[in-house]
């Protein structure tokens, strides 16, 4: 794998547990994530990977898959 999903911190964009996930999302938004606030959006039904970890770009995916479906 390349690391071209890195950020500089050299976390994964594409493996990311529900606690780093939540802290990007705060950092780069308005609104404050807890890692409870994305285990409320794994319940129901964001991708995660087989270890537990979640992609921040099929998270973003399906919030927008989300917006589109009116949900």
């Amino acid at each position: 794998m390349s690391n071209g999903d890195r950020t500089p911190s050299g976390l994964r964009l594409t493996s990311l547990s529900l606690e780093d996930a939540a802290q990007m999302l705060t950092k780069g938004g308005r609104v404050r994530m807890t890692a409870a606030d994305l285990k409320a959006d794994v319940d129901a039904g964001v991708p995660v990977n087989e270890d537990g970890t979640i992609s921040l770009l099929a998270y973003v995916a399906w919030l927008v898959k989300g917006l589109a479906d009116g949900d």
